[in-house]
């Protein structure tokens, strides 16, 4: 169920928005340390981390099988400018900003796609950075069982003599 499930639906969609921007280079989902940022290929950059928080409950219409829900996705943006990293960050989070709220409904799976106010850029020599968090609301839906019916059919067939 987790491959199907609308938050991992939901992610992907962020990830593959991302993904498409010729500004981006490689985008995952994990965090990264300062450490591990010194590992990264040159050509890697501008590299996005994508993690997304569990779903928190907004309303219950039906307990029993709907949730309205919101989930904060943290996007983590590093690049590599020592000589205009003020720049490069805002280049990079228009880019970022604009390709997400060009479906905010993510492609049908969501309800809106809204920014959170919490967002920290800053210069880590020779990187920039900046981080940005978007809240997605939409409806967890129980999941209905599904049936499959076998329908098998003898023929019997007699020979008199």
């Amino acid at each position: 169920m987790a491959a199907n499930s609308k938050r991992e639906l939901i992610i992907q969609n962020i990830v593959s928005t991302i993904e498409a921007l010729p500004s981006i280079a490689k985008v995952q989902r994990r965090m990264i340390s300062e450490n591990e940022l010194s590992t990264i290929s040159v050509k890697q950059f501008p590299f996005v981390s994508v993690v997304a928080k569990m779903p928190k409950i907004q309303t219950t219409p039906d307990r029993r099988t709907a949730f309205k829900v919101a989930m904060d996705v943290g996007i983590y943006c590093y690049a590599q400018d020592n000589n205009t990293p003020d720049a490069t960050i805002s280049t990079l989070a228009d880019d970022i900003w604009w390709a997400l709220m060009d479906d905010p409904e993510r492609g049908g799976l969501a309800l809106s796609t809204k920014p959170l106010p919490d967002t920290v850029n800053g210069v880590l020599h020779p990187y920039c950075a900046f981080m940005m968090m978007v809240q997605v609301e939409f409806f967890l839906l129980k999941p209905v069982a599904t049936t499959t019916t076998t329908t098998t059919t003898t023929t019997t067939t007699t020979t008199t003599t």
